[in-house]
């Protein structure tokens, strides 16, 4: 190592040039010597506070639950009527009403109301109404009006037979007004079967 004044070489270790005198700053000198910056080290980076986990979402109300199950019913109650109105025959309906949960749960009288109603439609969308059916009846009376036989009772309906090809049902009744008893034989048919128009003959009388 050289003196910084005079340049006279210094015994390692030595504090102080013995030409001139100038102290020796040893570390000053090393860390020139090595190029090494003397500013002091950056701070460390702020730690981030950790956050609270998010609290878990609520339950579903009870309103909620209560309406996405009342909207449940009504959707296996409706298809439940719709099969009902779509079956052939009694087995069909029976069975439809064992297998639809929600047709059970309305009750036996709805349930019945509901059987009935729906074999009126499967009836009406095949054969014609039956002889006593009460809207053939109240056609036996208008007619029977015009002809002069006003507020009849009648009974003894019978059918006598039915043609599945013409869709025509022959039946026999018996008619009375005060002490005259007629008997009658008509027929039912259909008259406008899309529109749920049906036809009542009178053929004979006695």
């Amino acid at each position: 190592m050289h003196c910084i004044n005079c340049s006279t070489t210094i015994e390692q270790g030595g504090s102080f040039c013995l030409h001139c005198g100038t102290p020796v700053v040893v570390e000053a000198n090393a860390s020139a010597q090595k190029g090494e910056s003397t500013s002091p080290a950056p701070p460390p980076p702020p730690q981030q506070a950790s956050q609270p986990p998010l609290p878990p979402p609520p339950p579903p109300s009870l309103s909620s639950t209560a309406a996405a199950a009342g909207a449940n019913f009504a959707a296996a109650l409706k298809k439940g009527v719709a099969d009902i109105g779509n079956a052939k025959s009694a087995d069909d309906v029976i069975r439809t009403v064992k297998q639809n949960r929600s047709l059970m749960a309305v009750g036996a009288g709805l349930a019945l109301l509901v059987l009935v109603v729906a074999f009126r439609m499967v009836s009406n969308a095949g054969s014609p109404p039956a002889c006593g059916d009460a809207e053939v009846q109240t056609t036996l009376r208008q007619i029977l009006n015009q002809r002069g036989v006003y507020n009849p009772s009648i009974g003894g309906i019978a059918e006598e037979s039915y043609d599945s090809k013409a869709e025509t049902r022959s039946c026999k009744a018996v008619v009375s007004q005060g002490s005259d008893v007629t008997r009658i034989e008509y027929t039912v048919e259909w008259a406008d079967k899309k529109a749920d128009q049906i036809l009542v003959s009178i053929q004979a009388e006695d």
